[in-house]
């Protein structure tokens, strides 16, 4: 009987080392997965999109000087054509390119299908199966006559997508204060304004809603961009104003539960200098966080002014008078 006993124990013992031995097996295929296989395969999938994106770029700015009038020098890469036609073939979704120098932003824009608002936080730009997702806009956006673009990208552990959003630093925007979108008419620069840390749960204090703003009136747009502003963790020499073109960033942020990091950019106007004084990005002394922030650091909120308006009269706007 006590031998039946052992034997019974090992068989028990060799059952447990199997499962726990399934287990580990199971876990790190997962982690190979996620960690080596599935960020392998997107870098791979952007690698080949971008090559295709930068030689019609290259194409395009090559054929419009072959058929300019004057000196190709007076030929910007910002007003060539068709720069999209290569990936439209590809895709019809995708609306876009944007760029963040020196940073892996390098990607195609997809717009999401009406039929399915969320295919592309799972898709990549060939409508593909990943975990990387892709940027994308909001559904019925017009990349051209949009006053304000929202770029949604998912915060990836691997360095890709927008995960560089959720980390900028002082030094980096100093460095690169200025992203790049095209529409198929050439890269256009767009100076950036803001960068804010915002919440999504109600619990955590009133919700900034960048994500939707009504932007009919330009006193809409310009308190959009007053909001945008104060909330803003660095301070930068770059006004918004009416008439402007907004584009934001957006992704995943982890300093509280459900946060968002969001970038904020505005479009460098006809005959305006692309150019950034570098030296004037400071850190903001009274950045407006959620409620939560406060909460958690036991101080209290800046008083800035409710509205554009008001903080236009009493000089007290976010940004360098005009």
């Amino acid at each position: 009987m006590p031998h039946q006993r052992m034997k019974k124990k090992h068989i028990l013992l060799d059952i447990l080392i199997l499962i726990f031995a399934a287990v580990a097996a199971i876990s790190a295929v997962y982690l190979i997965q996620q960690m080596v296989i599935y960020p392998n395969q997107n870098t791979s999938a952007m690698q080949n999109v971008q090559k295709i994106y930068h030689q019609q770029l290259t194409a395009s700015y090559l054929s419009e000087s072959a058929s300019a009038t004057g000196p190709v020098s007076s030929v910007s890469p910002t007003t060539v054509k068709n720069t999209l036609s290569n990936l439209k073939k590809l895709n019809s979704d995708i609306v876009g390119w944007v760029q963040y120098p020196e940073t892996v932003i390098d990607y195609p824009v997809v717009t999401e299908p009406t039929e399915s608002p969320d295919f592309y936080l799972h898709h990549n730009y060939l409508k593909e199966d990943s975990n990387h997702g892709s940027i994308f806009l909001p559904k019925g956006t017009s990349p051209v006559t949009a006053k304000s673009l929202l770029l949604y990208g998912h915060n990836m552990k691997d360095g890709q997508m927008f995960h560089c959003i959720a980390e900028l630093t002082l030094d980096q925007l100093k460095q690169q204060p200025l992203v790049y979108f095209d529409t198929g008419s050439g890269a256009q620069a767009y100076k950036i304004f803001a960068y804010l840390k915002t919440n999504t749960q109600s619990s955590q204090g009133k919700p900034f809603n960048y994500t939707a703003p009504k932007l009919q009136t330009n006193s809409d747009f310009l308190q959009f961009g007053y909001d945008l502003a104060i909330r803003s963790i660095y301070r930068f020499p770059v006004d918004v104003r009416a008439g402007d073109q907004l584009l934001l960033f957006s992704t995943c942020s982890y300093e509280f539960s459900d946060f968002r990091s969001v970038l904020a950019a505005r479009r460098v106007r006809t005959e305006e200098s692309n150019t950034v004084d570098s030296s004037a990005i400071t850190q903001s002394t009274k950045p407006l966080y959620p409620d939560c922030w406060y909460v958690s650091h036991g101080e209290t909120k800046p008083n800035w002014p409710a509205t554009y308006t008001e903080a236009a009269k009493k000089k007290e706007l976010p940004w360098p008078a005009a």
